[in-house]
């Protein structure tokens, strides 16, 4: 049975292979956590009291995080210096 552009089959549920075909799973990679985030859930702090700690605002710090953003060398040596040298500024260098 059609219905609009969906089919009814009750092993595939109400979307049926129409929409299996057209959008298949999304294949997901698994990214390694920022040796920094790492050592801040270690410390149990959160990201405003680093960023605070740092001088830097709580977005960048983000990033930083996620690696979506290039790191300054003051901020490197300042966020390194912060976590007692157990983070390097090698670790937020691309």
């Amino acid at each position: 049975m059609r219905l609009g552009i969906a089919y009814v089959n009750t092993e595939m549920g109400l979307w049926g292979n129409i929409f299996r075909d057209r959008h298949p799973p999304m294949k997901t990679t698994r990214r390694t956590l920022h040796p920094f985030r790492i050592w801040r859930r270690t410390a149990d702090l959160t990201l405003q009291a680093v960023a605070i700690k740092a001088g830097i605002s709580v977005p960048t710090l983000c990033r930083i995080e996620r690696g979506a953003t290039d790191v300054t060398v003051p901020v490197a040596m300042r966020l390194s210096r912060l976590t007692g040298g157990a983070v390097k500024i090698e670790d937020f260098a691309p």
